[in-house]
């Protein structure tokens, strides 16, 4: 009698750690699942961050010589300085920001910024799972097999 009951807790024990079992597995493709949609939602960030870096950039080739154009529209202003001066500061405003731009050497420009976004999505992407998930996955195996037995 006492055998019979043994054996009934034991095959319940092992329906419970198969339930277990099953659980976990889904939960890990959960987490892979995971991190290859936050691997996705990261470089659609870093692409709408370069639209955005472009749209700056434009706007701020395009800012400074306006405003100068402003205050060359003020009637004093047009009256003290001449057209020369006008159109060449305009075009030294924009030649200016241009070079700002893509200059290799700037602060702002493309490939020093390329670099640091590279930098920081490496930085920042998840890691690869290591050897030490997929070995604690098999020694939870371990005491199952050895409860079958």
């Amino acid at each position: 009698m006492e055998t019979r009951e043994h054996e009934e807790r034991e095959e319940s024990l092992l329906r419970e750690l198969l339930k277990i079992e099953r659980h976990e597995d889904q939960m890990m493709a959960a987490m892979v699942q995971l991190g290859a949609s936050s691997e996705k939602l990261n470089r659609r960030l870093a692409g709408l961050t370069w639209v955005m870096l472009v749209l700056t950039w434009i706007t701020f080739i395009v800012a400074i010589p306006n405003t100068l154009a402003t205050i060359f529209g003020i009637s004093k202003v047009n009256e003290m300085l001449g057209l020369e001066v006008m159109v060449s500061a305009l075009v030294l405003s924009t030649v200016g920001g241009l070079l700002i731009v893509v200059w290799p050497r700037s602060v702002f420009s493309i490939s020093n910024l390329e670099k640091k976004s590279e930098r920081h999505i490496e930085e920042t992407s998840p890691q690869p799972q290591s050897q030490s998930a997929a070995t604690h996955v098999k020694r939870e195996e371990e005491p199952a097999k050895r409860v079958c037995r």
